[in-house]
């Protein structure tokens, strides 16, 4: 056991974190069950310990969780233990989705990146209404990997972000007359049709 010094200061620590990994056994020397679970932001990762009195099934992957924490920080076994995870079911204003995605989902840093600031500069309507609909970590994780056109071809939804990218590029640069709020509504449009896509293939599925 040592007090963790590699974590930055507990004020620079983000206030939401992604489900990238976990696992849950039962304690060996008593009741109840023990979890590792993997979280993940841009400003820091780390595995995080801690035990409850019995499963909690939502605990899993690519939800967003808060951390309530121990003090000082102490790791054991390369883990974090802190007191539990608080799964977070409502959108939160200050959140911003894109500082969650983990490599793994999106190895090119660059259109995460750039969808975070184009998402950012969308008017805030716009903006906290497409992020209530990727609330969920399935469905986001969904917009971000799976096909941009579930039934016909075989794209990946980042490269329909990369898409959309473009096609607000080019409205900036074939035509600078165009007002900069028609191009966050260009861009909104093809979030929304993405979005509306992996909607009815959830109701689908």
């Amino acid at each position: 056991m040592s007090v963790n010094n590699e974590l930055p200061s507990m004020n620079s620590l983000p206030s939401v974190f992604r489900i990238v990994s976990t696992a849950c056994v039962p304690i060996s020397n008593g009741p109840g069950v023990s979890y590792r679970v993997g979280l993940y932001h841009d400003e820091a990762c780390m595995t995080v310990s801690f035990t409850r009195s019995h499963p909690d099934i939502q605990i899993r992957v690519s939800q967003l969780v808060s951390v309530c924490w121990k003090y000082p920080l102490i790791t054991t076994n390369g883990t974090v233990e802190v007191s539990s995870l608080v799964v977070l079911e409502q959108p939160i204003k200050d959140v911003s989705l894109f500082e969650t995605v983990p490599p793994s989902w999106i190895k090119d840093r660059r259109l995460v990146n750039q969808a975070r600031w184009q998402f950012y500069f969308l008017p805030t309507g716009l903006r906290l209404t497409i992020k209530a609909i990727l609330w969920d970590g399935r469905r986001f994780r969904a917009f971000l990997e799976q096909s941009a056109s579930i039934r016909a071809q075989h794209v990946r939804l980042i490269d329909k972000q990369g898409h959309a990218n473009e096609e607000v590029g080019k409205v900036s640069l074939h035509d600078v007359r165009i007002p900069r709020g028609k191009m966050h509504l260009n861009y909104a449009e093809v979030l929304l049709k993405d979005v509306s896509k992996i909607i009815e293939y959830e109701s689908c599925a």
